[in-house]
């Protein structure tokens, strides 16, 4: 099982040239990073990819309207 930075979800929510729904991107996650990987923040880790989503919202890095996955850029830090 391998870990991942948090940011690398969020890059790939920024760079999509797709809306993602909450179940298009795990799949999209288990595809590129593997079923069974894990995420970590600077805070966190071994976060599932729906605790990292929720992690995300309650932050307001992202939102879900109607479905769709956003992020809110100016929200993410950037280190």
């Amino acid at each position: 099982m391998k870990t991942y930075h948090a940011h690398d979800i969020l890059n790939l929510l920024i760079e999509s040239q797709q809306p993602y729904t909450i179940e298009t991107l795990k799949e999209k996650i288990a595809n590129s990073y593997g079923a069974d990987a894990t995420f970590y923040t600077c805070k966190l880790k071994d976060l599932t990819i729906e605790q990292l989503l929720e992690f995300f919202v309650a932050k307001n890095k992202v939102t879900i309207t109607d479905g769709i996955v956003t992020t809110n850029i100016a929200n993410m830090c950037h280190h």
